[in-house]
């Protein structure tokens, strides 16, 4: 059985980082659902045992659950020796985090855990599985990026920074790699549903059309098998996308900071 993209449905592995909840746990469950392999990353091994436990159960699918912290570089050159041990069809990059308030304030060793989770192990896994992907001329990766990639945004800098190299990275592979029957797509969502914007420590920084998690991975995962470059879930996150390749940067800028500024900042 196959789907739409020639991705196989039984047999090949899906990877998905940042597995234990949000976005990760959805894409999981719908990647299962199909009846796919998949292989579950991240740091909390209760949480992807449980995870890994209600797919095999309610799917009849491999589930695999691998602790990992890819903040740290040695885990992530680890992982890709691990994923070149399987037949990898699908590698949904979405482990993340971000840090809210003003740049001065934040602490440095978590901006620079940022920047390796979010950019750093992001594009080593993305080199890591291009090869035999290519070789078999199918399958491809799903790269999670924001809507704060489209204009830098005060208070979340180093975190709308990340994800506007997530969607540059991400169009420039799926312009190499096309041609060689693999497709590769930056997701960006605006606002979830998930507890992303408590770890921020600000749900005051969540701005846009929210959506559920469901429902943002069933619109990437459509666009993925359409040959995408970008999807932006929600009409209204994609107007306010679009919207920014029209209006003067300097403007983008000035209105993203005021729709994430921290409460009691003038």
């Amino acid at each position: 059985m196959s789907t739409s993209d020639g991705i196989t449905a039984a047999g090949g592995w899906a990877v998905i980082t940042g597995a234990t909840g949000g976005l990760g746990a959805s894409f999981a469950r719908a990647l299962a659902g199909e009846g796919r392999n998949v292989l579950l990353v991240g740091r909390n091994e209760t949480a992807l045992d449980g995870l890994a436990t209600e797919l095999t159960d309610r799917f009849r699918v491999s589930a695999r659950p691998l602790v990992a912290d890819l903040a740290e570089p040695s885990a992530v050159s680890d992982l890709v020796k691990q994923l070149n041990e399987l037949d990898i069809d699908l590698l949904i990059n979405n482990a993340g985090f971000a840090q809210h308030g003003p740049y001065e304030a934040l602490d440095p060793a978590g901006q620079h855990d940022q920047l390796q989770v979010c950019v750093v192990a992001l594009a080593d896994l993305a080199q890591g599985i291009a090869p035999q992907l290519v070789r078999r001329g199918r399958g491809g990766m799903i790269n999670v990026a924001s809507t704060a990639a489209f204009q830098p945004t005060p208070y979340l800098a180093a975190y709308a920074a990340s994800k506007a190299f997530v969607l540059s990275f991400s169009q420039a592979l799926h312009d190499e790699l096309q041609g060689k029957g693999v497709t590769v797509t930056a997701l960006c969502p605006g606002p979830v549903m998930t507890g992303f914007w408590d770890q921020v420590g600000s749900t005051d920084a969540a701005f846009g059309q929210r959506l559920t998690a469901d429902r943002v991975v069933a619109q990437g995962l459509d666009g993925f098998r359409r040959g995408q470059a970008v999807v932006v879930p929600g009409w209204r996150n994609l107007i306010t996308a679009q919207a920014n390749r029209i209006i003067p940067r300097r403007l983008a800028v000035k209105i993203a900071g005021l729709a994430v500024r921290p409460r009691g900042r003038a």
